[in-house]
């Protein structure tokens, strides 16, 4: 049943426009910028160099910070390992991570989100895990989310047990925009 829903939420997603996105962090926002994006009617004479205010650092987020992809305004609120049930358990060397995300829709129309398309776990080496785990979850992160509505649930994937540097990956469905978030 599950894979069935999972076939269809990707079959949603696909049917999707693609949105274009623009990552940015509530966790370090960075001030209006005074550019403009087309030419000017003054000839500029010499080059000046100014410090531009740092960007966000959104493949470095942490737990509690929001990232804004799209039409998507994402926060992971808190993370844990899952050990499994009496009859679910991770393989010996694997470990099971669970996530706490909530996803905001921002833009005007309906947002489809894929837990199998949008969130991996990636590891000090820049592998992304994207099993999905049997762990004990609460709510889903995949389905449609109203405009201006919340969607609050769990991400369950089995990643290899010891592995360090774990960050929550969240990307744009169609994009190569993403945001991250250190969980260890």
């Amino acid at each position: 049943m599950r894979l069935f829903l999972v076939c269809l939420a990707l079959l949603a997603v696909a049917a999707c426009s693609e949105e274009t996105a623009d990552v940015t962090s509530t966790a370090n926002p960075s001030p209006d910028a005074a550019a403009t994006d087309g030419p000017t009617d003054q000839p500029t004479t010499e080059a000046t160099t100014t410090e531009s205010p740092a960007e966000p650092d959104v493949l470095n987020l942490e737990i509690g910070a929001t990232a804004d992809i799209g039409d998507a305004s994402v926060t992971v609120n808190s993370w844990r390992l899952d050990a499994g049930t009496e009859f679910f358990k991770p393989d010996a060397d694997k470990q099971w991570v669970v996530v706490d995300v909530t996803v905001e829709n921002t833009g005007d129309d309906e947002y489809n989100i894929s837990s199998l398309l949008q969130m991996a776990i990636r590891d000090s080496e820049g592998r992304e895990h994207r099993d999905i785990a049997f762990a004990d979850t609460s709510g889903s992160l995949d389905g449609t989310i109203p405009a201006g509505q919340t969607l609050r649930g769990e991400n369950a994937t089995e990643v290899p047990a010891g592995a360090t540097g774990l960050q929550f990956v969240f990307k744009q469905s169609f994009g190569s925009e993403q945001a991250r978030w250190k969980l260890r």
